[in-house]
């Protein structure tokens, strides 16, 4: 797994004079969810999109989340031929 390079979002945090306060106040997400996800330990969407959208760089702040499929869309995916739906419970 790729690391976030979390030296060089910081640099532009103090370049920005923007502080994990201001983003957690922005995105209403948690101090710790802002932190990790700024250290690269998480990827919480609200605080990557919150950076992207301030003009953090790309190549700086990896693992963009990429375009995940909901549930839905998940769960009308077809099925691979021969594969078999199992009820819920223990197997």
């Amino acid at each position: 797994m790729k690391k976030r390079n979390t030296k060089e979002i910081k640099v532009w945090m103090v370049r920005k004079n923007l502080r994990e306060i201001d983003i957690v106040q922005a995105t209403r997400e948690e101090q710790t969810y802002v932190n990790k996800t700024i250290n690269g330990s998480r990827n919480n969407r609200a605080v990557l999109g919150f950076l992207r959208a301030k003009g953090c760089p790309s190549p700086t702040a990896s693992l963009w989340p990429p375009k995940m499929p909901s549930r839905l869309s998940m769960s009308l995916r077809p099925r691979r031929p021969g594969s078999v739906r199992r009820p819920p419970g223990k197997y």
